[in-house]
């Protein structure tokens, strides 16, 4: 388990985080995989723990889910942070999708 900005990274709760999302927004793993171009065993892989995703899978989940990047790796969010503002205002800009 690593330590980063004081709250401990579990890839098992970041699966969870994610899991518990995507039943909120009532999406299957199927929708979920479809919409954010991630294979529907990457997923999986991810929502139990098994695999980290990269910087590319963690902003397209980030983007359909709705979320910031903070609640999904370490189930907070950030608020009044100006760079986390300045990062999020990039990545709505940015279609990772284009190849």
């Amino acid at each position: 388990m690593i330590k980063t900005m004081n709250k401990p990274y579990s890839p098992k709760e970041v699966g969870s985080r994610i899991r518990l999302r995507r039943d909120q927004m009532g999406l299957s793993r199927e929708d979920l995989a479809q919409l954010s171009g991630i294979s529907v065993r990457q997923l999986s892989d991810i929502e139990l723990g098994h695999t980290s995703m990269s910087v590319k899978s963690l902003v397209q989940l980030v983007d359909v889910l709705n979320v910031s990047s903070d609640f999904i790796l370490f189930g907070q969010e950030v608020e009044d942070n100006e760079m986390h503002q300045f990062v999020s205002d990039l990545l709505k800009h940015y279609d990772v999708r284009k190849k």
